[in-house]
């Protein structure tokens, strides 16, 4: 038997027989030593059960001394998941626990990890661990569902409104009999929170008789919306894209009169966006502009034909430099569409360092893109994959009339399809 056959039939019968993350001094090791004591080198023994030279040479010296073996130091991702999942199935999250009921609970995985990997899995720090292992009275709370998921505040808040407690003035005793039925899915502070009650510690410690008013339904006056969203496009917040730090510093000078939640809305940002945003999973645009004015696209077109850029030539640059005196009117894409620029145009613009004449005579709509759709689909091109030698076979009767981006526009190619059909992808 050659040394791995070896050091895994070791390591099978000591997991087998309870030794993983076990403590040994140096004489229990050397009673597991002995039946290998002929085939191993100690040295070689201590090896395969995780003893490094150093640790042995420690228990060799202080008989007293111990040290672990067949150390679990850590699991899988998915592994903590699913342990995770199983402590919440059992009903013990957000409990309290002493650190007598953590060594009850740890006993059951004992054999996948050590002490403090688990405690740091259910929530409980290194630091707090060792306090829990002086003050055996010393309670933690384990498994904390902080924040809670956009479906489940919607569920609470129905409920709560549902059962008359919008308004509603309650006691911390009243506050821990609403809470029960939500205990093994959300912390207590969170719930709170959704509650509208910001010193939940301090009502639970010293004012338990004191009432607080939960599911505020206080309504933003209309003036103060309109107000907010005046001064933020005055200084330029229209169609901007912010972060969640953004949105806070905005929101700071408005926190008194609502909740964020209130406060994201009248920027336009709808609830799952907001989560998203509170959680920095993504950033959101604020203040969207609508569709501009007929107004505004007619007086830019006559202010360009008037200054002789009808059917002009020209690259990202020059573009740019056009849009400058109108941005604050229209979005950059806006300003594309309204100089005849079409989507695939404007990426190949912007993102493919190409040129592309503006306020054209003739658009690709003047030349009838129902009819040369209606054409192809009839060839039975619909939802077909096509190569780039296929592609301009397609395009070869439009290619007088239209650019190649336009003619891929027409078909639904975006811009990047088209890139990679010319590098020999199909599309």
């Amino acid at each position: 038997m050659d040394f791995y056959e070896i050091k895994k039939k070791i390591v099978r019968e000591f997991e087998n027989k309870g030794y993983v993350n076990k403590k040994i001094n140096y004489n229990d090791f050397k009673l597991l030593y002995e039946p290998y004591r002929k085939i191993l080198s100690e040295q070689s023994f201590a090896e395969i059960i995780g003893i490094s030279k150093y640790s042995l040479r420690l228990i060799r010296a202080n008989k007293e001394k111990r040290t672990i073996i067949l150390k679990r130091i850590d699991v899988s991702e998915q592994r903590k998941i699913q342990i995770r999942q199983e402590l919440r199935n059992k009903g013990i999250s957000n409990s309290e626990i002493s650190y007598d009921q953590f060594r009850e609970i740890f006993s059951n995985y004992e054999n996948e990890m050590i002490e403090s990997k688990f405690a740091e899995l259910i929530g409980i720090s290194t630091q707090v661990l060792r306090k829990m292992k002086v003050d055996l009275k010393k309670r933690v709370r384990i498994l904390k569902t902080e924040e809670a998921d956009q479906d489940l505040i919607a569920k609470i808040i129905t409920d709560l409104k549902e059962a008359g407690y919008s308004n509603k003035s309650i006691t911390y005793m009243e506050f821990l009999d609403l809470y029960e039925g939500y205990r093994t899915v959300i912390s207590e502070s969170e719930f709170a929170r959704i509650l509208s009650i910001n010193d939940i510690s301090l009502m639970k410690r010293l004012d338990k008789d004191a009432r607080r008013k939960v599911i505020k339904t206080k309504k933003v006056d209309d003036e103060l919306k309109n107000n907010i969203v005046s001064k933020l496009k005055r200084e330029g917040y229209a169609n901007k894209k912010i972060s969640y730090t953004d949105f806070l510093e905005l929101f700071d000078m408005y926190k008194n009169d609502m909740s964020e939640l209130e406060f994201s809305k009248i920027l336009g940002i709808t609830p799952n966006v907001y989560y998203k945003l509170k959680k920095n999973k993504s950033k959101a645009i604020i203040l969207k502009r609508k569709e501009p004015p007929k107004e505004i696209k007619e007086k830019i077109q006559n202010d360009l034909k008037e200054n002789g850029y009808s059917g002009k030539i020209v690259d990202y640059e020059e573009f740019l430099t056009l849009f400058e005196d109108y941005k604050l009117y229209v979005t950059e894409r806006e300003f594309a569409k309204i100089l005849n620029i079409t989507e695939g145009a404007y990426k190949s613009l912007k993102y493919g360092h190409s040129k592309t004449a503006i306020l054209k005579e003739q658009e690709p709509s003047n030349i009838n893109v129902n009819e040369i759709r209606k054409k192809i689909e009839e060839m039975g091109y619909i939802n077909r994959l096509i190569t780039y030698e296929e592609f301009l076979k397609l395009y070869e009767p439009y290619k007088d009339k239209l650019k190649e981006t336009e003619f891929a526009d027409i078909l639904d190619i975006s811009f990047y399809a088209y890139k990679g059909l010319k590098k020999g992808r199909k599309s």
